[in-house]
């Protein structure tokens, strides 16, 4: 049995700045610059074609302070 093979693509579609303790739940001791990517993933090959996004909606955007 053959296995399919995958093209894997991470897509940057935005960014941000920020600081450590912004990015961590209970915050960082270290306060130092850490900007902030933000990426979808396309998986292909001949027969699939596949979008990964595990971002968050509008409403949690809004509730984030996000655009």
């Amino acid at each position: 049995m053959t296995l399919p093979v995958y093209e894997v693509f991470a897509i940057k579609y935005a960014e941000r700045p920020g600081r450590r303790p912004e990015h961590f739940i209970g915050g960082d001791a270290h306060d130092a610059h850490m900007p902030m990517d933000y990426f979808i993933w396309l998986i292909r090959n001949d027969e699939r074609l596949i979008v990964v996004d595990t971002g968050f909606d509008a409403a949690m955007a809004a509730k984030r302070g996000r655009t």
